[in-house]
C-alpha cells in the first residue's frame, strides 16, 4: 500500500530542491507554485485532503522572490533549511512505517 502523505512529501521535496539546483527566480519559483498546487488539487480531488494539505502548506513555506525577482542569500538559507526539515519528516515517517 503507498503512503500518500509520505509520497506528497517526497514529491514537494523533489520540486522544490529544483530551486536550489537552479536558479532561483521568480520566474522558477512560479513554475513550481504551478506544479505543486496543481498536485494539492488533484490529491484533494481524489480524496487524499491531508497529502493535499501537506503539499500546499510546503508551497506557502518557500520563501518569497517578489522585490529582487531573484532570490538571494537570505531566501536560500530559508529554503535549504525548509528543504533539511522536510527531510527529517520524510525520514521520520519512513521509520514509522517500516
Amino acid at each position: 500500500m503507498i503512503d500518500v502523505n509520505l509520497e506528497a512529501r517526497r514529491f514537494a521535496v523533489d520540486t522544490i530542491r529544483r530551486l536550489t539546483d537552479s536558479y532561483y527566480s521568480l520566474d522558477a519559483l512560479f513554475e513550481v507554485e504551478c506544479e505543486l498546487f496543481g498536485a494539492a488539487g488533484i490529491l484533494s480531488r481524489l480524496g487524499h485532503r491531508e497529502a493535499a494539505e501537506i503539499v500546499s502548506r510546503v508551497m506557502a513555506d518557500v520563501p518569497p522572490v517578489l522585490p529582487l525577482k531573484f532570490a538571494g542569500d537570505r531566501q536560500m538559507h530559508d529554503l535549504r533549511a525548509l528543504l533539511a526539515r522536510l527531510e527529517e519528516e520524510i525520514d521520520k515517517q519512513e521509520s514509522l512505517s517500516t
